[in-house]
């Protein structure tokens, strides 16, 4: 039987191209989530950081999905292009665990800027007793060499949280 979830995404892949210094670590922000848009049961906030200048944002929405289907498409880096804004290419440098992978990741950009690429190690882990699964995908910029074609994101931290809120 199929759950529905509840998708709270911190991912801020529309923004890459803004700056390659962006640190999306949104712990210690003392600000609350502002709602800045509610369309077809898609909810955006964002806040300030506390280390950016760059807002930090967050998006709400339910989907029908198992859990382990939709762990599967976050899991799933070579089809990122596929539904991710702005992800030219994507793939996984090395699987450390089913659980524990370091992804790669190219950002087209548009002119005049140039494209972006970013190195995280993305985990996933599951809360035995609410189900919630968790995923965590942080910069880790110094596992390749840097390409001339690209800017190097030093700093990146985006995580899902995936919420069964029910059967069909």
């Amino acid at each position: 039987m199929k759950n529905r979830l509840h998708s709270s995404v911190s991912l801020f892949i529309a923004l890459l191209f803004l700056s390659p210094l962006l640190s999306f670590n949104h712990s210690g922000s003392p600000e609350e989530w502002q709602l800045r848009r509610d369309n077809k049961g898609v909810k955006v906030y964002s806040r300030k950081s506390a280390v950016s200048s760059i807002d930090e944002l967050k998006v709400e929405l339910t989907v029908r999905g198992s859990l382990s289907a939709v762990t599967a498409v976050l899991m799933d880096a070579a089809n990122y292009p596929n539904w991710v804004y702005g992800c030219s290419e994507s793939r996984i440098i090395r699987r450390v665990s089913p659980t524990e992978q370091y992804q790669y990741q190219l950002m087209s950009a548009p002119f005049p800027f140039s494209d972006r690429d970013v190195i995280n190690h993305f985990t996933v882990r599951q809360d035995a007793v609410t189900g919630i699964v968790y995923t965590a995908s942080i910069a880790t910029p110094d596992i390749l060499p840097e390409s001339k074609d690209a800017v190097r994101l030093p700093f990146f931290d985006g995580r899902y949280e995936l919420k069964p809120v029910g059967a069909d």
